[in-house]
């Protein structure tokens, strides 16, 4: 889990899960902590990397066998109920993406 907000160890953490394919759940610290207790619950998360200390919290000991091999991140809504609902994006797309980026990049060039 990635916490932190609209800074450049925000951007630079998520930018190296993505290209070293570590899934992650990206967490900006504007909410209470108790948003972030409760989506560290449901991910089973074991670090939380907080970006304003540049430090990494040890969360669990516990072994998670992911189910979805292709998982980049999962993002975290507010939910109809008011509690924090996870979607998952997968890898594939996010690369998918970058590879139309880089072909419209050499397009216009």
């Amino acid at each position: 889990m990635i916490y932190g907000h609209k800074e450049i160890d925000f951007v630079i953490a998520i930018y190296a899960c993505l290209l070293h394919k570590i899934p992650f759940i990206p967490v900006d610290n504007i909410y209470p902590k108790s948003r972030l207790d409760y989506i560290c619950d449901m991910s089973k998360a074991k670090f939380i990397y907080h970006c304003q200390g540049s430090q990494f919290e040890k969360v669990t000991d516990d072994s998670i066998e992911l189910s979805e091999k292709d998982l980049a991140y999962i993002i975290f809504t507010s939910g109809t109920t008011g509690q924090p609902k996870g979607s998952s994006n997968r890898k594939r797309s996010y690369f998918q993406f970058n590879e139309m980026d880089d072909i419209s990049i050499k397009t216009v060039i």
